[in-house]
């Protein structure tokens, strides 16, 4: 059984991995912090800058043809907004919850994934 008071939460970044002893929640939430933090601070690739997609002006019958791209455009425009929102919350936020929300979201993104470990008692 994990005990969280063994508990490591390892950063995996471009440059190698980075680890932290958090053994309780407030921990966590303070490396989030930190790691966040320095990634602002360095100018990370949160890239937000993307333009809502123009319907198209078209007749019915070619609409249909591109509504799956219309659509498919206006899905990935609305979860970039939803993410620059989390991240704008994120810079103000003291208690580190959601700052974690957020690196949790990106952490299939590259250099920006984590795990969480447990240490062994001995």
């Amino acid at each position: 059984m994990n005990d969280d008071k063994n508990r490591i939460l390892i950063f995996k970044e471009k440059h190698g991995d980075r680890y932290f002893y958090v053994p309780t929640p407030d921990d966590l939430h303070k490396a989030a912090i930190k790691v966040f933090k320095e990634r602002v601070k360095e100018g990370y690739w949160y890239y937000f800058d993307v333009k809502e997609p123009l319907k198209p002006d078209i007749s019915r019958e070619d609409g249909l043809k591109f509504k799956a791209f219309y659509e498919r455009d206006l899905k990935y425009y609305n979860e970039i907004l939803k993410e620059k929102k989390l991240y704008e919350n994120a810079l103000n936020d003291t208690t580190g919850e959601i700052v974690w929300k957020f690196l949790r979201q990106r952490q299939d993104n590259e250099y920006e994934g984590f795990c969480i470990a447990w240490g062994e008692d001995f």
